[in-house]
């Protein structure tokens, strides 16, 4: 702003000069042909000269002798009284007084402003006051003032939207790691811990992102460290608990045994009654046995789950939007008004995260999502363009430990297989080619919110 003043002081300066300097150039073409008619028609009077000067050079101007006004091209403006028919008082002074032979001044007729050029001149050995003014002698500029506002403003436009695509260049490069670490973080608040984050940038940017990837990486180490340290402990307490058990029932039975035995040994005749008498105690304790075990089996089998009503469309949403800045094309198709599932909302969304996440790491740019309804169940299939599952190991992806990655536990393919079976549902793998591979997740229709 402060440029764009100084700049339009400048040429509304050098605009004046062009002015003065074109009125005073003016001014002596009509001292010189009012000089030169003088020489060549002496019978003719001076009005009458300063009319022919004022016609031939095509120039208006006034003549003054001392303050009065003796002669105006443009007479009818004096007399209509829009113009003063006497000398500008300053004008005069400066002229008469001061002794300047010429003088450049602004006048104005109301808020009109114009620029007058005043000359001393003599004729016929008599001094006279010759004005030219350019409210009637136009001026043409090469670069006015108007042109300047102009150019200043198309400048300034051109400078401001430069500045502003350059800071939503810098503001978006600025943000864009901020928007992908806050996705990378809510996936990892959903349990996504395979999150990882392409690291270009430089400086603070650089050791945060750094520093969140080294995050999610002592996460699933100290996750599969905790997890190994819970079933050694569970199975530390089932062991326990197991012992324990079993010697209630096994202690009946030595008892049994023992009496079995010395009456064997002692020839007891009544051994045949004992033995009718302590069978049934003996095969009882091992039903107790028996029961025991497939009590700790189930135990084993079955997590607890908390399951509830879940809408899978806006849960499937969710998890698409944890995605939106990898590079990847997810798409979500919907065909029924689908029925809420009956399932664990938490066990769906690291479902759905670890089957994007595989498609993903598989290579896959495109990803899309089917749910539809059949019977008493809701369908999710997932198609991806990735690299496909090998054949000769289509049979073991749902197996513990299974797995084509270079790191992880290999569990997840298994735990949503148990998870699924554990609610009714299931999960299978419908046809993989290279390239891409298709998955096909039921859920059981809600009834009802419980706990199992």
């Amino acid at each position: 702003m402060i440029l764009a003043l100084y700049n339009r002081q400048l040429v509304e300066k050098r605009s004046d000069e062009a002015i003065f300097n074109e009125l005073k150039e003016r001014s002596n073409y009509i001292e010189n042909d009012i000089q030169s008619k003088l020489l060549e028609k002496n019978k003719i009077s001076l009005t009458n000269i300063f009319e022919l000067t004022g016609k031939d050079l095509g120039i208006s101007f006034t003549i003054y002798d001392n303050t009065l006004q003796i002669f105006n091209s443009m007479d009818q403006y004096y007399k209509a009284g829009i113009f003063a028919e006497r000398i500008n008082p300053q004008v005069y002074y400066n002229l008469n007084y001061l002794s300047f032979r010429e003088y450049t001044i602004k006048e104005n007729i109301e808020e009109y402003v114009f620029n007058s050029f005043y000359k001393k001149i003599s004729v016929d050995n008599k001094n006279y006051i010759l004005a030219v003014n350019d409210a009637f002698n136009k001026v043409r500029l090469t670069f006015s003032t108007s042109d300047l506002d102009v150019l200043l403003f198309g400048i300034y436009l051109l400078a401001a939207l430069i500045i502003i695509l350059i800071s939503t260049f810098l503001a978006d490069k600025i943000s864009s790691p901020i928007r992908r670490l806050t996705k990378a973080t809510m996936s990892v608040a959903q349990g996504d811990l395979n999150v990882s984050l392409d690291n270009q940038e430089k400086g603070e940017l650089k050791d945060l992102l750094d520093g969140f990837n080294l995050m999610t990486n002592e996460l699933k180490r100290n996750q599969s460290e905790l997890a190994e340290l819970e079933r050694e402990a569970a199975w530390k307490e089932m062991a326990k608990q197991v012992a324990h058990e079993i010697k209630n029932p096994l202690t009946p039975m030595k008892l049994s045994i023992q009496q079995l035995i010395a009456a064997f040994r002692d020839k007891n005749k009544r051994f045949d009654e004992i033995f009718e008498k302590v069978s049934p105690t003996i095969l009882n304790q091992i039903e107790s046995l028996n029961s025991i075990a497939s009590e700790f089996s189930r135990f084993a089998k079955m997590p607890s789950y908390k399951i509830e009503e879940v809408d899978l469309a806006n849960v499937a949403t969710d998890v698409i939007n944890l995605f939106t800045d990898e590079a990847v094309d997810i798409q979500l198709e919907i065909n029924d008004q689908l029925p809420k599932i009956s399932a664990d909302n938490s066990q769906v969304r690291r479902l759905l995260i670890n089957l994007i996440r595989n498609s993903i790491q598989a290579g896959a740019s495109k990803i899309k999502l089917l749910i539809n309804h059949e019977n008493n169940f809701c369908n999710l299939v997932i198609e991806d363009n990735g690299k496909g599952i090998a054949p000769e190991i289509t049979d073991k992806i749902f197996e513990q430990n299974f797995t084509t990655k270079t790191s992880g536990m290999g569990l997840g393919l298994k735990l949503a297989k148990r998870f699924l079976d554990g609610i009714g549902g299931d999960i299978q793998l419908i046809e993989s080619s290279k390239p891409g591979a298709t998955f096909k997740v039921t859920f059981p229709i809600s009834q009802k919110n419980s706990f199992i």
